[in-house]
């Protein structure tokens, strides 16, 4: 169980604070379950309601400083998604997406970052879907890493920028 405080990943909504926990008065829950009240660090109007004893929470902490600066070392080693077929690109970038795992994540963006950089260079427009799955993977991405490494989530890509170039 996690405690009061606690900085979770949502799959969905990111960063969120573990503000209460306890059973919820509300029209459609009879229930006499218990329940994570979360608010979304970067979404504060907003509050989720996550059953404690859910087997499938798809919760899982911050990361932590030290993982957070390995995952931003490891950035420039590691390999691209190699899939030409935009709609298998597609299914593969959902699933690592809902999956949640930090490096999956920061490989969609490398490829796609690396995609556009290669489109745009040889004349083209970036292409939307993958725009897309861009931004997706970097709220989900850049929210945790500030978070871990206390800074402002938007200056999270210059800080990658920074460490990838200068070290």
């Amino acid at each position: 169980m996690f405690e009061l405080g606690t900085m979770l990943v949502h799959p969905i909504y990111g960063v969120c604070e573990v503000v209460h926990i306890g059973k919820i008065d509300m029209k459609n829950v009879k229930d006499e379950r218990l329940f994570y009240t979360l608010v979304p660090l970067y979404d504060a109007k907003s509050k989720l309601f996550i059953p404690t004893d859910s087997e499938s929470l798809g919760l899982r902490p911050v990361m932590t400083k030290e993982s957070a600066l390995e995952l931003v070392a490891s950035l420039p080693e590691m390999e691209p998604i190699a899939v030409q077929n935009e709609k298998e690109r597609e299914k593969i970038f959902k699933e690592m997406i809902r999956g949640g795992n930090c490096e999956d994540i920061s490989r969609i963006i490398k490829t796609l970052y690396l995609r556009k950089k290669a489109r745009l260079a040889a004349g083209k427009k970036a292409v939307s879907l993958d725009e897309k799955y861009l931004f997706i993977a970097r709220e989900q991405l850049y929210g945790e890493l500030a978070v871990s490494l206390g800074i402002e989530k938007n200056g999270v890509e210059d800080y990658i920028t920074q460490k990838i170039e200068h070290g």
